[in-house]
């Protein structure tokens, strides 16, 4: 060590009371859980703006407007039959 210089003794540093203690000891689980809160908030942000924005506003018919139960059976079948 260099003449004129004294060595700095490191004082540990405590809280009061155990001030901090718990966050300092758990700052993971605050993360993680800040980390949910947000993904929570984020996905019901988006189904909120899907909701409002995205509805059906118009139907287009085409074709005959009424349907007996009979053709709708038939329709179906013929769906299954082409796949």
């Amino acid at each position: 060590m260099p003449k004129g210089k004294k060595a700095k003794k490191k004082v540990k540093k405590t809280n009061r009371a155990g001030q901090g203690s718990y966050f300092r000891n758990h700052r993971s689980q605050f993360i993680i859980g800040g980390m949910v809160t947000f993904l929570v908030a984020v996905l019901a942000a988006a189904y909120i703006y899907i909701i409002r924005n995205y509805t059906v506003t118009t139907v287009y018919v085409e074709g005959s407007v009424h349907y007996t139960n009979e053709e709708i059976k038939i329709g179906r079948a013929s769906c299954r039959e082409r796949v």
